[in-house]
């Protein structure tokens, strides 16, 4: 049994490999393999595929993503070894804290791990988007002049370093700007849809625009102004996930994520 780096031959393997009711995992896989900041490994047995897993650096903290085994190689361990190889990895690229976010297949395995839960994620379904309604004035296309405020204003919200992920997404981003400066950013084609702000005017004008084309939502359960603006437009909870951690816990403001990235990048 090897645990290894996927390469982009194994992509034709993965078929066996996908989680029922979550999003095809070819596109992640790939992302993973084209940028170096991210270590994809497969765990597997005479050229048979068991297990994929990737852990995402951004400098001193990292996250662990898409731990999947298969559904016939469960209760063996295996997602326990690929969790302590990419953890000795990340280690040793001076990662001193990894976070993740963890299905209730997992929970126990992380936990086993060292992980330990910082808070849940909300997931929300709506049959149908919002109607349609204008834009607030405050909301701006991106401008290359405010690059350095959407990395400013992320990395207070996140407590991470994430410009890596921004590359080719920010550009399509649309800002709330208030007082003259950028006071939230939604950046529609990074993950899910990333919505965050430094308050709920912003927020939930940024919700606003993002719901009128989209009918799955998810924030953390910190996020109260969120949540509310969500349950008032017809909303519902459908699923709650634990965000936890491994390592040196660091400053975060999960009241200001208004919608999150994806479950590998919280």
């Amino acid at each position: 049994m090897n645990i290894e780096p996927l390469t982009k031959k194994d992509l034709d393997q993965l078929a066996p490999l996908q989680p029922q009711g979550w999003p095809d995992i070819k596109p992640a896989l790939r992302f993973y393999l084209a940028n170096p900041f991210c270590h994809a490994v497969k765990i597997s047995k005479h050229d048979r595929m068991m297990g994929i897993g990737a852990g995402i650096v951004f400098g001193k903290t990292a996250w662990l993503a898409h731990i999947i085994v298969g559904p016939e190689f469960r209760g063996k361990g295996l997602a326990h070894k690929m969790v302590s190889h990419l953890l000795e990895k990340l280690t040793a690229l001076e990662c001193e804290s990894v976070s993740l976010i963890a299905t209730d297949l997992g929970y126990p395995i992380y936990e086993k791990a060292g992980f330990k839960k910082q808070t849940d994620y909300v997931f929300f379904k709506k049959e149908a988007p919002l109607a349609p309604y204008p834009d607030s004035s405050h909301i701006i296309a991106f401008s290359p002049d405010d690059q350095n405020e959407v990395f400013k204003l992320d990395q207070s919200v996140s407590g991470e370093d994430r410009r890596l992920i921004f590359s080719g997404k920010v550009e399509t981003a649309w800002l709330y700007r208030e007082n003259h400066r950028v006071a939230g950013i939604y950046l529609p084609d990074l993950g899910e849809g990333m919505i965050i702000a430094e308050n709920s005017r912003a927020g939930t004008a940024l919700m606003r625009k993002k719901y009128c084309a989209v009918g799955n939502a998810v924030l953390p359960v910190d996020n109260g102004a969120g949540i509310e603006f969500l349950m008032e437009n017809g909303f519902n909870e459908t699923l709650r996930a634990a965000r936890m951690i491994w390592g040196k816990p660091f400053v975060w403001q999960p009241d200001k994520i208004y919608s999150r990235i994806a479950g590998k990048l919280g």
